[in-house]
């Protein structure tokens, strides 16, 4: 073996360098590693660097594996350049990389515990659970201490049954599989000192089938200690119930009703946790035990009734299995409301008990939308009275009861004039419910702007009343989109603020086909946000793995399968491929660089034919804007599919590879999208004939015209319906007209110089002259669509507004409009 170079000296003065990298000082950090090189070429600790930077600047998995040849080159690694380089395979997924370095390692110092624990993490981190078992059993037998121990039946465990999941939290494995899980765990001796070792111990009695034992955990150990034991008790002892097995169902709910039934009435702490009640409610299996509920429950009311709404509303969800008189039921709503009606969890609580009484229910709250309010507590009891009546009865929209609720909501912004500004407005739902109503109102009829710039003016009034009605911000960005006002919505995207998990789940608002419309409108914070979304799905690579390994270490079990499924989820994501989608297309239209990191990840995804994974998340999105038929900018699984194949065929012909994806059927697509795949496709079609063959052919066969490339996302731009769907066929043609002057480009290279004696490819030269003249024509064949772009908004009157306020917002949108427009017509000169 190689003698160890000690490179600590060198990594002391190169820190530095990984200052720089990590704080995104790209080019002083290249610079500083290309002069360390010209002196010290076999530098391990430089090439590292050199390394980090490749994957840091995106150069993609070729460069980055390029120069960890190099590093290879230096081993043996020191312990930071291992860590350095790990960090870097698992950002290009190549973790069975990290896992083999490691696998080296301990298998030249095998009797070293902690050489063999990063085998371990590594192969939990990538889901490896054979590798685990056989490695965590070779560390038991070098430690036989119970943590060793408990990792290794975990493990065993983990290798031997599917995944728990909501459906199946304790699934099975085959008969016997789990005898060395079980034969590990009784080495530990009979002590549960934590809540995650009963949720161990649960899961391998219950997968081997060992119900006695399961039982015996949750009475011994499940109704003790920690919440968390008791959840894990609870779950347990449902299953043991389902199975029905030793013991029976009758035994289960029986024990488990008398246990609950204690600690409700005598643990105060308990008795505020909603989840003890129900429970309590699941395990009432016959008259005599719902009757024994609901006299505890309705002594609780009496009890902590005027400070804890868990008892009462207790009472009227033990309804939904033993009905009440209707009389009793009503007399039991009524002071639930008489308590609690001025809370805004009201709603949704007697949404969720009102069983056979809807008919009492909304008689009840008829009356109450009836009420004068005088204070905070009042206004509310009314607000949430008008919003039930409305959820279950919806009326058409229409101004009037749009007027209607936005009045409600101005009176009651008197009783937030002492808030401070980042206290919402006890008003805000009522204003929110008013701007659904409007664009339910738009969506019955998506041609008439009026209930748009009715909401936009009704939004910026909320936002101006509580800044931090995020509510409000949120359905802003889609209003201005839908205006054709995209500039607008950047101050209310910066007030957000956006990061990690909530770039997964809230930026679809603005990602989804808005990089072009955003690029026109000079809206800086979308590129920045698009590349902070980027690094936080790189991260969720490198970093939650990570998070597994940590929760492996500190013995925290439940939680390992649950960051798989959030490592899945953001990997699968579906917000993910779309801004892969956006980055290829601006930088096809602007004629940026197309990253090569970029175009790997999206081909990866869809080569992988599982559903993408959509954690779209649109609760702050005012319900009347979610759904409908008008023209929307969100996207479903078929278009991301098919625009990405679109573009992930351009950039494959660009790069001179036969790796294209083949284009699916357009049938459900948008006029607009279908246009824009149909002209991709006739580009590469011709591309293809034009590129000379190898070895080329006698008689090459003629290259397809494009002239009539154009046409359709033109036509698409005159048939659009509303001012949005305008925008985004637009950007689309821009996109194509993008793609089109690459592949031009492209083409131009391959046909060469004109050499004296030398004939230029004629397929390819055709094509680059065909592909420039319909390109040149197009700003020509514009005119009617620029005129159609720049019609004057017709901005309504009599609003629900100042008119001062209306006005000037008026302005705002006819100048945001303007200059999307001339925005998207320079990419196309």
């Amino acid at each position: 073996m190689t003698r160890p170079v000690d490179w600590g000296a060198e990594e002391r003065k190169l820190q530095p360098v990984f200052d720089d990298i990590h704080e995104g000082r790209m080019k002083t950090a290249q610079a500083a590693v290309d002069r360390w090189l010209k002196k010290h070429p076999k530098s391990q600790v430089a090439l590292v660097a050199r390394m980090m930077l490749a994957d840091a600047t995106r150069q993609g998995r070729a460069a980055v594996l390029k120069a960890y040849e190099d590093v290879q080159t230096t081993a043996p690694l020191s312990p930071r350049s291992i860590w350095r380089v790990s960090t870097v395979l698992r950002s290009i997924r190549c973790p069975e990389m990290v896992l083999d370095l490691f696998q080296a390692l301990a298998e030249e110092r095998p009797g070293v515990p902690d050489l063999a624990d990063q085998v371990f993490f590594e192969a939990a981190a990538m889901g490896k659970t054979d590798l685990m078992a056989s490695t965590s059993r070779k560390t038991f037998n070098l430690q036989k201490i119970p943590a060793r121990a408990r990792l290794a039946a975990y493990s065993a465990w983990a290798d031997a049954t599917p995944s728990p999941t909501d459906a199946e939290p304790f699934p099975r494995a085959p008969e016997k599989a789990l005898l060395p899980a079980q034969l590990l765990i009784r080495t530990t001796g009979a002590e549960v000192p934590t809540a995650e070792t009963l949720w161990l111990r649960l899961q391998v009695a219950l997968g081997a089938g060992d119900g006695a034992e399961a039982w015996r955990l949750v009475k011994e150990e499940g109704r003790k200690g920690a919440l968390s034991r008791r959840w894990f008790g609870m779950a347990a002892a449902r299953e043991l119930a389902i199975r029905n097995d030793s013991p029976t169902a009758e035994e289960v709910w029986a024990d488990e009703f008398a246990a609950m039934e204690e600690l409700l009435a005598t643990d105060g702490e308990a008795q505020h946790n909603y989840a003890f009640y129900r429970y309590l409610m699941e395990a009432a299996k016959d008259d005599e035990r719902l009757q024994k509920a609901a006299a505890l429950f309705r002594d609780l009311v009496v009890k902590i009734g005027e400070k804890e709404r868990a008892p009462i509303l207790a009472v009227l969800e033990l309804d939904l299995k033993a009905p009440m008189p209707e009389a009793e039921w009503e007399a039991t709503v009524r002071d639930y409301l008489a308590r609690w009606g001025g809370k805004w969890t009201a709603q949704s609580d007697l949404t969720g008990v009102v069983g056979t009484h809807a008919a009492v229910l909304k008689g009840i709250m008829k009356e109450a939308a009836s009420q004068p309010h005088s204070d905070e507590r009042s206004f509310v009891a009314r607000a949430v009275a008008e919003l039930y009546l409305l959820s279950v009865d919806p009326p058409t929209p229409s101004m009037d009861e749009v007027r209607s609720l936005w009045d409600l909501y101005s009176a009651g912004l008197a009783y937030g004039k002492n808030l401070t500004t980042t206290d919402p407005q006890p008003a805000d739902p009522v204003g929110m419910a008013a701007v659904s109503m409007l664009g339910r109102l738009w969506q019955a009829n998506p041609s008439d702007q009026a209930p748009l710039i009715h909401a936009a003016e009704c939004l910026e009034a909320m936002v101006a009343a509580s800044h931090s009605c995020y509510h409000a911000r949120f359905t802003l960005c889609r209003v201005y989109r839908l205006l054709g006002a995209p500039a607008l919505y950047a101050p209310h995207l910066k007030q957000l603020s956006l990061s990690e998990v909530q770039l997964d789940n809230l930026l679809h608002v603005v990602s989804e086909r808005g990089s072009l419309e955003a690029h026109a409108a000079g809206i800086t914070l979308w590129e920045e946000l698009e590349g902070r979304a980027t690094e936080m799905y790189g991260r969720s690579v490198t970093d939650l793995p990570n998070y597994i390994k940590q929760a492996l270490q500190h013995e925290t079990y439940s939680k390992v399968h649950g960051m798989r499924a959030l490592i899945r989820a953001l990997e699968r994501s579906i917000a993910q491929r779309v801004l892969e989608i956006e980055e290829l297309s601006l930088a096809l239209a602007s004629g940026g660089p197309i990253l090569d990191s970029t175009v790997e990840s999206l081909s990866a995804a869809m080569r992988d034919e599982a559903p993408f994974v959509d954690n779209r998340n649109f609760e702050l999105m005012a319900e009347g804007f979610v759904e409908g038929s008008a023209p929307q900018p969100t996207m479903d699984e078929a278009t991301v599919r098919a625009l990405a194949a679109a573009l992930l065929g351009v950039t494959a012909y660009l790069s001179g590879s036969d790796d294209a994806p083949t284009l699916p059927d357009r049938s459900g697509l948008s006029a607009t999208d279908k246009a824009f795949v149909d002209g991709v496709e006739a580009l590469l079609a011709a591309a293809k004939v034009a590129t000379p063959a190898s070895p080329p052919s006698p008689t090459p066969a003629p290259v397809p015209a494009v002239t009539g490339m154009y046409d359709a996302p033109i036509a698409a731009i005159l048939a659009a319906p509303t001012t949005w769907a305008r925008v985004d066929a637009y950007a689309s043609l821009a996109r194509l007209v993008g793609a089109a002057r690459a592949v031009e480009k492209r083409v131009t290279e391959l046909a060469g110089p004109a050499k004296k004696g030398k004939k230029r490819p004629v397929g390819l030269v055709q094509l680059g002259v065909g592909l420039r003249t319909a390109r040149e024509a197009v700003p020509k064949r514009l005119a009617e669509v620029n005129a159609l772009m720049d019609r004057d908004v017709s901005w309504p009157t009599g609003g629900l507004v100042d008119a001062e306020i209306s006005h000037e917002l008026g302005n705002k949108v006819r100048e945001a409009r303007a200059g999307v427009r001339a925005g998207l017509s320079r990419f196309i000169k």
